[in-house]
């Protein structure tokens, strides 16, 4: 009876008349009870006995106030009505209770703020939140809690932006005594924030409409944000000046966010994924950044150290990821590109990671590859600039094709740097780039790609003290040659490269023009342990600081200069004689022919 009397209105009028007729026919007591349980106030006269050992027993209603429901509230869920009013109205009875706010499945469309207390906010599978309107408006605001331990955040609903961009989508408060006195703590899971209708113009995944700030994360004790997609509107293919710079989460507190736990989420579409900003302390673990201008991004003037980044892609037209200032930094297993279809004009730097004033940095097991294939960007490619950093390590680090400079070092001290690994192929590229009196360094082994052409080794005049460079052991049961350039920095054109080859059969000195070009000067030849013959090029070979030995295809007398005992060869193959001897004189003649 009950249950048909809670099953909609017309059931509980065809109970109410049932109940009438029947309350003619039998004794009025009875009646009266099957009424009251049909009532609104029903659910407070039944029993409820829960499951569990030792558990106390209570009414239905007091089971069923665990959650409101905004439906409980008015809500429709039709995608029509407008459930602003519903949605707070049902939050506002939730405030400083305890008790968590549910969505069921439906279309909740919303045209102002939803606002209230710290509480968990939660829907199902279905559920969809709709912005419609939004121009410089924020979407939910949660406000200070005023209660200790407070705790609130979403979990499983779709968040979606209609007819205009917004503000910021939901919104930590910014208030010190959130973290120093009421210790907060927050949820966001499983959540997909969106536009409403693709823009199937721009680069795949981009939305119609979105928030500046999809997240501000601020003060509190303890957050977790896991299983967050996040796709905006920016699109990579045009000029990114002019556009609409949104992003999906910035971390900003007035005394601190500690910490902000980020795992499994995708981030796309975004002028910046992640506005690292004051006072937030991090970690971000596999993650897929795609289709940004800017990956991770520090906007931060008080920064808080030991941020770790690690176990994701990230893919950015402008820089991967920058901060300044910060120290005990690691980034682990990261893939760093510049997507091919990106905007190619401008001409600024591109990075893979910078890195300014950091000291105990680690940056381990991470590639960095921009991919050109679409066409050239006119912008140098660095993978890793470091300026003004200590005490770092990187280690196990790829520098991919395409990157102009591999790693460059900035006025940087105590660093070491080993088993890098270059793909770089053009004749132009850096691999290691040191300037501005980097100092105390190691750059211990690398790997070339066997098409590197380029300079393994750059520093500038400012670079006096030694930098230890202790590469690969030769392989001496290998088949291959083995090769050894040396490269001064401050010599001029076309004369600063040397380069040593060792075969099985033959050992070669060469000097190298800037771009590469190579030119033996000596030759030495075996075949065992014999030699067969030395080979020597140049215009003048000198003894001891004394005679020399020239050659050319014309007499020495009056064109040679040489000390008494020098001798000259004629190469001409007309003229005689042949061979002169130095026999007087101090200047270029006394060259008596023989």
């Amino acid at each position: 009876v009950s249950t048909l009397g809670s099953a909609n209105d017309a059931a509980l009028s065809e109970f109410n008349a049932a109940a009438s007729a029947l309350a003619a026919q039998t004794s009025g007591s009875a009646i009266a009870l099957a009424a009251s349980l049909a009532g609104s106030g029903g659910s407070a006269l039944v029993g409820y006995l829960p499951a569990g050992t030792g558990a106390v027993a209570r009414t239905v209603q007091n089971k069923q106030r665990e959650s409101v429901s905004v439906k409980d509230f008015g809500a429709v869920g039709n995608g029509v009505v407008d459930d602003t009013s519903a949605i707070n109205a049902a939050w506002a009875y939730c405030d400083d209770s305890g008790i968590s706010l549910f969505l069921p499945a439906g279309v909740y469309r919303v045209t102002a703020t939803l606002t209230g207390k710290p509480i968990l906010i939660s829907g199902e599978s279905g559920t969809r939140i709709v912005f419609d309107n939004f121009a410089g408006k924020n979407g939910i605001t949660f406000q200070p809690a005023t209660q200790v331990g407070a705790a609130g955040g979403l979990v499983g609903l779709e968040l979606v932006a209609k007819s205009a961009n917004g503000l910021t989508c939901v919104e930590m408060p910014k208030q010190a005594d959130q973290y120093s006195t009421y210790y907060t703590r927050w949820v966001f899971k499983d959540l997909y924030c969106r536009g409403e209708n693709r823009n199937l113009a721009a680069y795949s995944f981009c939305w119609d409409y979105g928030f500046a700030k999809w997240f501000r994360l601020s003060d509190c004790t303890g957050l977790s944000f896991e299983n967050v997609t996040v796709q905006g509107q920016f699109d990579i293919i045009l000029n990114p000046a002019g556009q609409f710079a949104d992003c999906a989460v910035e971390m900003d507190a007035a005394a601190a966010l500690l910490t902000a736990r980020m795992k499994d989420v995708n981030f796309g579409t975004l002028h910046t994924a992640v506005l690292w900003g004051d006072r937030s302390f991090f970690s971000l673990a596999n993650f897929d950044i795609i289709g940004t201008f800017r990956g991770i991004y520090q906007v931060a003037t008080v920064v808080f150290n030991e941020p770790k980044i690690q176990h994701g892609n990230i893919n950015a037209q402008d820089s991967g990821i920058y901060f300044n200032g910060a120290e005990t930094i690691v980034i682990d297993d990261v893939t760093i590109r510049r997507h091919p279809s990106g905007w190619k004009g401008g001409s600024a730097v591109w990075y893979g990671i910078r890195a300014l004033n950091a000291s105990d940095l680690k940056i381990v097991q991470t590639s960095v590859q921009p991919d050109e294939s679409a066409g050239a960007f006119t912008g140098v490619m660095t993978a890793m600039f470091l300026q003004t950093c200590s005490l770092a390590s990187l280690s196990g680090n790829f520098v991919g094709p395409g990157n102009d400079v591999g790693i460059a070092l900035d006025n940087c001290t105590g660093m070491a740097l080993n088993s890098t690994i270059s793909g770089q192929n053009a004749a132009a590229d850096v691999l290691f780039n040191l300037i501005n009196n980097t100092r105390i360094t190691t750059i211990g082994a690398y790997e070339l790609v066997s098409s590197f052409a380029g300079t393994v080794l750059q520093k500038d005049v400012t670079i006096v003290g030694a930098i230890q460079m202790l590469n690969k052991t030769p392989d001496l049961q290998g088949t291959g040659n083995i090769n050894r350039d040396t490269t001064r920095v401050n010599g001029a054109l076309d004369s600063k490269k040397w380069r040593e080859i060792t075969s099985a059969t033959a050992q070669q000195r060469q000097v190298l023009t800037d771009v590469g070009a190579a030119t033996n000067y000596e030759l030495v030849t075996r075949s065992g342990v014999t030699v067969t013959q030395i080979e020597w090029r140049a215009s003048a070979f000198k003894f001891n600081n004394g005679p020399t030995l020239t050659t050319s295809g014309a007499t020495p007398e009056g064109s040679v200069t040489a000390p008494i005992g020098s001798i000259h060869f004629r190469t001409d193959s007309l003229v005689s004689p042949k061979f002169y001897v130095k026999e007087t004189g101090t200047g270029n003649t006394g060259w008596i022919g023989k």
